[in-house]
């Protein structure tokens, strides 16, 4: 018996050994952008292995490229506003929504010329946005909707947004969307705040996505690493200038500017997220006005299922006293 035992055991040993293991789940991120701050701190902290979870942080320096690293299938999955995920879908790139890592309240604004007070004044004047059909696109023409200035009542140029401020200073814009830090950098020399993303709630969200086939492979690792996300949230709201002083060194950004930008998101807790990516919950609406917004233009011509787009199913599955 005791021989039997040993053999079974080699061969269990054995079999262990020659099973190919999966390898880490690549995820696609902005470097510079702060809300993203809980997933470096899940790698850095250590946070990812608490949960027995591999992930490899495929750093960029831009949103764009991360967003082109996903749809090239160059990673697993990808951090990146909602309303450009949910083009990727349009685009023939199935991708699913399946947490809420930040939304914009401060962070995200249109900044003008200091001789400009209100948005009414830019009626026929020059804005930049990033990308034709972007989400810095919509918030521009939903932020001029709000005051009855439409798209025609304005001119527009497509910038990077590094190349809103020289714009500005060259006097080629009127004004431009930015988000911090060049938002930041903005206002230090003195050019006017419009609006910023506070006052159009879920226009400017961001969310961790995978597309359906990754999340029916890996869900469980996936999970895993929802709750490593929801562990750094954790921590960074305990020690927030730890957290930034970590980010500030490795992006290379200074730490003022990091702090300003981090008291303009809200980072959503478990029971928000659950709340957000039920159906019907905020997610939902704000996914239901954006899409409205690219059907006008023609940029869809099949509305999609938000059903497709959005899982909740993950995070309702984390019980809410694990957070607690």
């Amino acid at each position: 018996m005791k021989i039997g035992a040993i053999i079974l055991s080699c061969i269990i040993i054995l079999t262990s050994c020659t099973q190919p293991s999966l390898p880490p789940i690549k995820i696609a991120l902005e470097q510079t952008w702060v809300g993203y701050l809980p997933m470096i701190l899940a790698k850095e902290q250590g946070f990812f292995a608490q949960q027995g979870v591999q992930v490899e942080l495929v750093i960029h320096q831009n949103g764009t490229a991360s967003n082109h690293a996903y749809e090239m299938g160059e990673v697993d999955g990808v951090l990146s506003v909602f309303a450009d995920s949910l083009m990727m879908n349009v685009r023939g790139v199935p991708t699913q929504a399946v947490y809420l890592i930040d939304y914009s309240n401060t962070s995200d604004m249109i900044v003008a010329q200091p001789h400009y007070q209100t948005l009414s004044e830019l009626r026929g004047k020059i804005i930049a946005f990033d990308g034709v059909n972007s989400f810095s696109h919509l918030f521009v023409v939903k932020a001029l909707e709000k005051v009855g200035i439409r798209e025609g009542d304005f001119r527009t140029v497509n910038l990077p947004m590094t190349e809103v401020l020289p714009a500005l200073e060259a006097g080629k814009i009127d004004a431009g969307y930015v988000y911090t830090p060049e938002s930041n950098a903005a206002i230090a020399k003195g050019y006017k705040t419009l609006i910023t993303a506070s006052e159009m709630p879920g226009i400017i969200t961001d969310t961790l996505t995978f597309s359906p086939e990754v999340i029916h492979q890996r869900s469980q690792e996936i999970a895993k690493i929802i709750q490593a996300l929801l562990m750094a949230r954790d921590f960074m709201m305990q020690h927030p200038q730890q957290s930034l002083e970590l980010l500030s060194k490795i992006n290379g950004i200074a730490l003022q500017e990091l702090e300003i930008g981090f008291k303009g998101l809200g980072y959503p807790d478990l029971k928000q997220n659950i709340a957000s990516l039920q159906p019907g919950g905020e997610l939902f609406k704000s996914g239901a006005e954006i899409i409205d917004f690219y059907a006008q233009r023609g940029q869809i011509r099949k509305k999609p299922n938000l059903d497709d787009i959005i899982n909740g199913k993950l995070v309702m599955a984390i019980p809410l006293e694990k957070t607690d």
